[in-house]
């Protein structure tokens, strides 16, 4: 009994050395925080009030970063409706490595899908170029491309 109370003991202040520098080692870690724009602030405050957001290109995704960090629904609705309605061939790719990089599952399907019904437009853009090997060929590969002909398909896959 005396043995077991021991290593009971042992294995307890063990533990909370462990959990006492980790607990630490988080405590100290530095957080990034955004700072939150005069124009940032301004679009929420417009859109609490108004329930509508001036939105262009050129701030999107400024605008979603700040309304996903400040958990700001309206906004982050309106913005992602924005990028539904004005996405294009020449944006559909942004879109889809910001909304994987934010981890906005259904805006990267949306984006994905778009790519898939405009393939042929996108691949004439210069950030077609850019794309990655492997995400290539998922679209290559997927059942939903739409390209005039399966030649230019394989033939894009063989390249």
């Amino acid at each position: 009994m005396q043995l077991f109370h021991v290593l009971l003991s042992d294995r307890v202040s063990f533990l909370l050395r462990k959990y006492t520098i980790l607990f630490n080692f988080i405590y100290y870690l530095p957080i990034a925080h955004r700072v939150l724009w005069d124009e940032e602030l301004e679009a929420f405050l417009l859109c609490s009030y108004s329930g509508s957001l001036v939105l262009s290109w050129g701030w999107v995704f400024d605008l979603v970063c700040a309304a996903l960090q400040f958990q700001i629904q309206p906004a982050l609705s309106l913005c992602v409706d924005f990028l539904h309605q004005e996405i294009d061939a020449d944006s559909c790719l942004d879109v889809a490595s910001f909304a994987k990089a934010y981890k906005m599952g259904e805006l990267l399907h949306f984006a994905d899908d778009f790519v898939l019904r405009h393939f042929q437009d996108v691949s004439t853009t210069p950030k077609f170029h850019d794309l990655p090997r492997g995400k290539l060929l998922k679209f290559l590969q997927s059942n939903t491309l739409r390209v005039p002909s399966e030649q230019g398909r394989f033939f894009l896959q063989a390249v």
